[in-house]
């Protein structure tokens, strides 16, 4: 059985959500699984502890993309065109070079990015779904946009999606065109201008052009995040840069991403944090930590969790018997087999009742009565009724992931379904672990 690094409970087989904890996760004995985000290290993925990557799906596709057909030969006539058009090119492009100023140019790319740093369902208003074994994407009013033909999929970003058809992985563009050729073992969403793709056995990182620039040699890595993405070599885990340069060595047993500033690493069964200079910055000393968020961590300290400012002060008493981090001013903690919130004094501000929690987003936060799950708002009131198998917490955006009996929908905020009996959902873009 594997287990989500967020609250540490088993994962049931063929479950997309942690059943503890209402983290959606991927299956992780799948085929098609990606394999440099688990490792054997047990690691829940859409709301656990680790980065953010697609869900995978369960499709029977077999016929692999059809490569792109060379051109024929043209006659003469058609040559002295060519030519005649590549002149003019030729002059048009000394004319402004021979005019322009002295400012940079400004990259296309970039200005024209979708890509955004929060956790976003409806990137380029589409989301990946799967439904009756095969991927698809979908627009807010549930009808799909792009026909589910695909084996596997993620969501889109910087323009383009990772998506698989046969053995090989390639992206394409909003129109269902192909992008980036079908020649990859497994790809990921596109985070910074970079993505991460496996050749082999190894993963490197790509720009939204295709071009390999970082060499596929590392068994694990991590989608980029605040500049640098977490990589595995030999069984030990470092950061690089966009460069590929490696910024923090390669020695650690585990290492999460950078958010603020900083990225939990862990060693000989004891956990800290680094600095993106690669120094020790808070000493590796803890049972567990979890990532700052609003210039908290929550950290394990013998049985107990507490949180600890940037400088490592305890801020806030390890007196907790599990907590996860801050979002919104409020963090949830567990008391007995109870679970409230505090606020950052480390005040209770809703009581200790629920049998499960997540954290705040938007305002609301999934939490369980019994084993039916709803969400409340700040006060502790219920926004939406417990009555879901499972819940995740709402993206940025505004939607949801939720079970109920053995298919998933995804809702709005007044609980609105916009698409149900699916089988599966790729997780929303820039979900921080």
């Amino acid at each position: 059985m594997n287990f989500c690094s967020k609250c540490g409970a088993g994962l049931v087989d063929g479950k997309p959500f942690c059943q503890n904890c209402g983290a959606p996760v991927k299956d992780v004995n799948s085929a098609n699984n990606n394999s440099r985000f688990k490792g054997n290290l047990s690691n829940s993925n859409y709301a656990g502890n680790t980065i953010p990557s697609h869900n995978t799906g369960y499709g029977n596709n077999t016929e692999p993309d059809n490569p792109p057909k060379k051109k024929s030969r043209k006659g003469l006539i058609f040559s002295l065109i060519a030519l005649l058009v590549i002149a003019i090119g030729i002059g048009v492009f000394l004319y402004f070079q021979l005019s322009k100023d002295d400012k940079a140019p400004t990259e296309k790319k970039e200005e024209t990015s979708s890509y955004t740093t929060g956790n976003t369902f409806f990137v380029d208003e589409l989301v990946a779904v799967c439904k009756n074994g095969k991927w698809g994407f979908i627009n807010k009013d549930g009808e799909f946009v792009i026909e589910p033909t695909y084996a596997n999929a993620g969501n889109f970003s910087h323009g383009l999606a990772p998506v698989k058809k046969g053995d090989k992985w390639f992206f394409i563009n909003k129109d269902g065109e192909v992008a980036i050729d079908a020649k990859y073992d497994d790809a990921e969403y596109f985070t910074e201008g970079l993505a991460a793709v496996k050749k082999g056995d190894k993963y490197g990182f790509i720009n939204t052009d295709g071009e390999m620039v970082i060499d596929a040699k590392y068994s694990i890595v991590n989608n980029f995040s605040e500049g640098f993405a977490k990589v595995c070599d030999d069984g030990y885990f470092g950061f690089i840069d966009a460069d590929g340069e490696v910024v923090v060595s390669i020695k650690y047993d585990y290492a999460g991403s950078f958010y603020e500033g900083f990225a939990r690493v862990e060693k000989n069964e004891k956990c800290g944090f680094v600095n993106t200079d690669g120094e020790v910055a808070i000493a590796i000393k803890y049972n567990d930590v979890d990532s700052f968020s609003e210039g908290l961590a929550a950290v394990q300290k013998g049985s107990k969790w507490g949180f600890i400012n940037t400088d490592g002060e305890m801020v806030i008493d390890a007196k907790y018997d599990n907590a996860y981090r801050f979002s919104e001013g409020l963090a949830p903690v567990q008391i007995g087999n109870k679970w409230g919130f505090i606020n950052t004094d480390g005040e209770m501000v809703i009581d200790a009742k629920y049998a499960r929690a997540a954290i705040f987003s938007g305002g609301v936060a999934p939490v369980y009565l019994g084993n039916k799950s709803g969400f409340i708002d700040t006060d502790g009131e219920f926004v939406i009724k417990s009555q879901y198998n499972v819940a995740s917490r709402f993206s940025d955006d505004g939607y949801a992931l939720i079970q109920k009996n053995d298919s998933l929908a995804i809702i709005d905020k007044d609980g609105n379904e916009l698409i149900s009996g699916l089988d599966n959902v790729a997780e929303p873009v820039g979900y921080r672990d």
